[in-house]
This record gives structure tokens, C-alpha cells and sequence, in this order.
């Protein structure tokens, strides 16, 4: 049992290190493209909303790094959760006319302005301030144009695609990346009902698994696994994004083209994947 767990912290030591490898990379990434294309990205929708996402998951992997460090794991889950739907979204995206559909998606903001302030006014006497201020009116204009423009199913008043998760990832269009994305979503779904709902499997595991254990690093390094998975699908459809010559050095582009391959080796080696 004592070796077992060694070789778990080691494998724990190396997942870790990978995800900093990602970041490193990331950092590198981000800060070309604010050097060459910061300033066209108004004219680019969905070029912009990649790398917005960059910037999301940069964030994202420094939070998990960090968690993960100090083996807080529960967490993990909930800032992974956010990478697999900006994952969704960027491949549902990539379907079709990309810029019109991210405009839908980035001015979608507008139909939740619109509900707030309809929810204020139900309850006039708390939100008397903001209502006062909130100009419902140019509210209501904007939410008509935003209908007039992207149209709005009223059932789905709360989805900008007027699809649930799932029906996005059917919608992808690259059967490869939709098959993983497809994995990755079942996992994480299943993962979201034990802590969202908690079975008293799950109420036990919280108080029945040790953190030095065996257990512990198993349930640990699986959730690195699929952060590192789908932020590198994240990578992978921002990164086509932008040309290669001018936002990643070339050592830099083959030096994760090797990281990537030693890694999927290190999965396959540890039966991860």
C-alpha cells in the first residue's frame, strides 16, 4: 500500500508540473497576441471572445494549480466545469458563420439586463433606487433590437443559442473533438450531480477518504486529467486562430508539441486516459 501510494504522489507531482507547462505556455501565448492583434480585435468578434477565453483559463489553471498544491480538490471541479462549457461554446461557435454567432453570444448580456430589470420591477419598493436609475425603457429598446437581430426562442430566454449543453456539443460539426468534448461532458455531468446533489455515497467519501490515501490521489488526478484535457481544447481551437509565425516562437510551438506527446505517453503509462 505504501508503495502504491508513492507512485500516486509522484504521478500527482507530474500532473501538476504539466499543468504548469500548459500555463507557461499560455503566458507566452497571450502576451503575443496583445502585442499583435489587441488592437483589431473590434472588427473580430470571435477572434476576441478566443482570447477572452485564453485569459478565462489562464485564471482558471493558476486556481486549480493552486488548489491542487494544496491538495484542496473538491473545488476543482466547479472552476472545470467553467472551461468545459467555454470549450462548448468556442466549438459550437466554430460551426458556422463565426462572427455573427459570436456577437449573438457576447451581446447576449443585453436579454439579462432586460430580465433584471424586469425582476426589479416586481419588487419596486427594494430596487426603488436602481429602478429609478436603471432607464428601463433603453432596456426594453435594446432587448428588441437584440430580437430583431439574433432572434430569441422564448423558452429558451436564458440560453443565447437556445440549445442546453448537450444539444451544442450534438451540434459540433468535428466528429473527433465532439466525440472527446462528448466524454468529457457525460464525466463531468456526473460528477456535478454528487456535488450539486450529494448521494450519501458521496457524504461518506467526504468524510471516509483521507487525504493521504490512495483514494484521495486517484480521485485527484483524474479531475487534473480532464482540466488539462479540456484546456488544451480550449488551446487548440483559439491557438488556429491566430497565426502561428507571429504569436508563438517556433522552438516555443515544438517544444508543446513534444510536451504533448511525452504527456499522452504519461497517460497511457498510467491508465488516465
Amino acid at each position: 500500500m505504501e508503495m502504491a501510494l508513492l507512485k500516486l504522489k509522484e504521478r500527482d507531482k507530474r500532473l501538476i508540473s504539466i499543468l504548469n507547462d500548459t500555463l507557461n505556455f499560455l503566458d507566452d501565448f497571450i502576451n503575443n497576441i496583445k502585442k499583435h492583434y489587441i488592437a483589431k480585435f473590434e472588427k473580430q468578434p470571435f477572434r476576441f471572445l478566443c482570447f477572452g477565453y485564453l485569459k478565462i483559463t489562464q485564471n482558471n489553471l493558476r486556481a486549480i494549480v493552486t488548489l491542487a498544491e494544496n491538495n484542496i480538490i473538491d473545488q476543482i471541479q466547479y472552476i472545470t466545469r467553467n472551461i468545459l462549457e467555454m470549450v462548448v461554446t468556442l466549438y459550437y461557435l466554430g460551426n458556422g458563420e463565426r462572427d455573427k454567432l459570436a456577437n449573438r453570444f457576447l451581446y447576449f448580456e443585453k436579454v439579462f439586463k432586460y430580465k433584471f430589470m424586469k425582476a426589479m420591477e416586481e419588487h419596486p419598493r427594494l430596487f426603488k433606487v436602481l429602478l429609478d436609475e436603471g432607464k428601463i425603457e433603453e432596456k426594453e429598446e435594446e432587448f428588441e433590437i437584440y430580437k430583431r437581430d439574433y432572434g430569441l426562442i422564448s423558452n429558451h430566454i436564458n440560453s443565447w443559442s437556445a440549445k442546453n449543453l448537450f444539444e451544442m456539443i450534438d451540434n459540433i460539426n468535428d466528429e473527433a473533438d465532439k466525440k472527446h468534448i462528448l466524454k468529457c461532458y457525460r464525466i463531468m455531468a456526473a460528477w456535478d450531480k454528487s456535488f450539486m446533489h450529494p448521494t450519501e455515497q458521496y457524504l461518506k467519501q467526504l468524510f471516509e477518504i483521507k487525504p493521504d490515501s490512495v483514494d484521495f490521489y486517484n480521485y485527484k488526478n483524474i479531475r487534473l486529467v480532464y482540466t488539462k484535457e479540456l484546456s488544451d481544447l480550449i488551446i487548440k481551437k483559439c491557438f488556429n486562430r491566430f497565426s502561428k509565425s507571429r504569436i508563438a516562437p517556433t522552438e516555443k510551438f515544438n517544444a508543446l508539441k513534444i510536451r504533448q506527446k511525452s504527456y499522452k505517453e504519461f497517460l497511457r503509462n498510467n491508465n488516465l486516459e
